[in-house]
C-alpha cells in the first residue's frame, strides 16, 4: 500500500491536494467543461494562521469546499471566472451571430461599453465575484465622470441581459444588476414635447429669420408628420 502524504506538519492530504516546497498548499481538479485547474492557498485548513506577509485568503480545504458546492449546483466555475469585459465581448457576438441583434447595432454597444465601461475595474472583475455593491460602485464612479444617464442606462440593459444569460447557463448564482439604476435614481433622459403655442412661435421665428428662414419648411413637416431628421433628409 502506497504511503499517505502528509503536509510540512505531518497532516494527511486529500486526493488532488499536494504541498509546494516554499510551503503553499495546491488542489488539482477537473471542472464541469473537462479543463484541469488548480487552486493555491498558503494554508490547508481555515484554523491555520496567515503566514507573515502573505494576502489573506480563503484555506485550501474551504476553496475545496465551494468547488464541491458548484459541482452539486452544477455551476460551471471555468466560465464564472471570466471578467465582466469577457462576458460582454461573449455576449454581444452571440446574439449577433443568432440574428437577435444587427452588426450596427453590436457596433454601438462596443464603442459606448468601450468609452465608459472596459477600462474600469469593475469591469475586470470575475463575473462570479461580483455583488450589487460593486455595480452601485460602478454606476456611482461613472456619475462622478460625468457619463450621462442615457449611456449609463444603456450600459445596464446591457449588464441585465448578460447576467442574465449567465445565470440561465449556471455560470453564477445570481443576478445582481436588477434594480441597480432604480437604487441609484439613474433614469434615462426624456424630452418634453413642444406645446402648440410653443410650436407657432418656434416657426414665427424660423419663417422670419434671414439665417434660417429657407428651412421654414422642413421644420413645418417635422411638427406635421413627427418625422425624424434623418428621415426627413432622406426624401427626395
Amino acid at each position: 500500500m502506497a504511503a499517505k502524504r502528509k503536509d510540512s506538519r505531518g497532516r494527511v492530504l486529500r486526493k488532488g491536494e499536494g504541498q509546494r516546497s516554499d510551503g503553499r498548499y495546491m488542489f488539482r481538479y477537473t471542472d464541469l467543461c473537462g479543463e484541469n485547474r488548480v487552486e493555491y492557498s498558503w494554508r490547508l485548513v481555515e484554523t491555520d494562521p496567515y503566514p507573515k506577509g502573505k494576502q489573506k485568503d480563503l484555506s485550501l480545504r474551504e476553496k475545496e469546499a465551494l468547488i464541491e458546492q458548484d459541482r452539486h449546483d452544477l455551476i460551471s466555475t471555468s466560465h464564472g471566472n471570466m471578467t465582466v469585459n469577457e462576458l460582454f465581448d461573449f455576449y454581444v457576438k452571440m446574439k449577433r451571430k443568432r440574428g437577435k441583434i444587427t452588426v450596427r447595432t453590436e457596433e454601438n454597444y462596443t464603442k459606448i461599453w468601450n468609452k465608459n465601461m472596459r477600462r474600469r475595474k469593475f469591469a475586470n472583475m470575475q463575473i462570479q465575484a461580483v455583488r450589487k455593491t460593486h455595480i452601485l460602485d460602478c454606476y456611482q464612479e461613472m456619475l462622478e465622470d460625468g457619463v450621462g444617464n442615457g449611456s449609463i442606462t444603456l450600459m445596464h440593459k446591457v449588464l441585465s441581459a448578460m447576467f442574465n444569460h449567465a445565470l440561465s447557463e449556471d455560470y453564477i448564482r445570481r443576478n445582481y444588476a436588477h434594480g441597480c439604476t432604480k437604487e441609484l435614481g439613474i433614469y434615462n433622459n426624456k424630452g418634453d414635447a413642444l406645446t402648440q403655442a410653443q410650436q407657432a412661435e418656434f416657426l414665427k421665428f424660423i419663417r422670419e429669420s434671414k439665417e434660417y428662414s429657407p428651412y421654414y419648411w422642413m421644420f413645418e413637416f417635422f411638427f406635421e408628420t413627427g418625422a425624424r431628421c434623418g428621415e426627413t433628409i432622406g426624401l427626395t
